[in-house]
């Protein structure tokens, strides 16, 4: 990525492929932003061949993050895009980022791209409620998932929860996961769409701030799953509820793996009413990655935790605010 200053424009130059390592420009795009002053923000995408999941979710982070820290000290700040080739285009209409960029960063876009983006979420929306056994893949578009503090929080909450369901039997129905057995999907669907629920009540209870959810799959590759949030993070919530301790890299590892082996060894036989789950949802997701052979990366703070078959890792990486599960199965 190269970051460029002119007339009023922070250029963001976005290399070949965009996906989750964009997180590690966030410090430098700061870095720009709080010592120019600029009415617009540019996302260049002439280089950019190819955009995942992930990378257009960190994208919109980044970019609400820079525009909302402007609009504290009073300069209205707009984005735009330009560049934009035809299969990256398709990416992001399909993953319904064009229009959450609207609401959360200021996107102006024409009336043209704005049109095809509601085109392709009414057209995923309706395919994933009918169900249709000839798609190769299916996209839910990019969700905002509300704080608290809403006033449409309780019915926007039931909606997220609902159309997730709603996605995850369709992908059951029309066995778009290729790689993944009927009747693996069919065992632990209810446990993963309650682990999901639960991770999804984390972003509510713990991030203090918004977060975001989509999901992509594909008969040729494994299912996507992004839930972000751009809150306090693991390890500051952490310290909200058991109290201060001294910030350092062993003790943040630390702390981490504490509470992933704590959440991983759950009982998962606990009364669903109980009020104290907190963890149950990613004890059940660290169970479906065994059974599926796959992946989840929690990416908090400056630490990236990584669990698979070989169990967990926890390296440290750049700064990013909040907390970015990502499960690939």
């Amino acid at each position: 990525m190269k970051i460029t200053y002119s007339n009023n424009v922070l250029t963001l130059k976005l290399g070949k492929k965009v996906d989750f390592t964009i997180h590690k420009y966030y410090e430098a795009i700061k870095h720009a932003s709080d010592n120019y002053s600029f009415q617009i923000i540019e996302i260049d995408f002439s280089e950019t061949k190819y955009i995942t999941l992930p990378g257009g979710m960190y994208l919109l982070f980044i970019l609400s993050s820079l525009i909302n820290s402007k609009n504290k000290l009073n300069f209205y700040v707009e984005s735009r895009i330009s560049n934009l080739s035809e299969p990256v285009l398709a990416s992001i209409a399909n993953f319904g980022l064009i229009n959450v960029f609207i609401t959360y960063a200021n996107l102006k876009v024409s009336e043209e791209i704005k049109h095809l983006s509601d085109n392709k979420i009414n057209y995923w929306k309706t395919t994933v409620k009918k169900g249709n056994s000839n798609l190769n893949s299916i996209y839910w578009p990019v969700t905002i998932i509300p704080p608290k503090t809403s006033d449409s929080f309780e019915n926007d909450a039931k909606s997220y929860i609902n159309n997730f369901i709603d996605y995850f039997n369709a992908l059951s129905n029309n066995k778009i996961i290729g790689n993944l057995s009927g009747e693996i999907l069919e065992n632990n669907r209810k446990s993963f769409i309650r682990s999901i629920n639960e991770a999804t009540k984390n972003v509510w209870d713990h991030s203090h701030s918004w977060g975001a959810a989509s999901i992509y799959s594909s008969k040729n590759n494994k299912t996507t799953l992004c839930l972000f949030d751009y809150g306090v993070g693991f390890i500051n919530s952490y310290i909200r509820r058991k109290g201060a301790f001294e910030r350092n890299t062993a003790n943040d590892k630390g702390i981490l793996k504490w509470l992933f082996d704590e959440f991983n060894t759950s009982n998962d036989t606990e009364n669903e009413n109980q009020k104290e789950n907190h963890g149950r949802g990613l004890a059940r997701i660290a169970k479906f990655i065994d059974i599926t052979n796959g992946i989840l990366l929690i990416k908090t703070d400056k630490y990236m935790m990584q669990f698979d078959l070989k169990g967990l890792t926890i390296s440290e990486q750049t700064y990013f605010p909040g907390t970015q599960i990502m499960i690939n199965f």
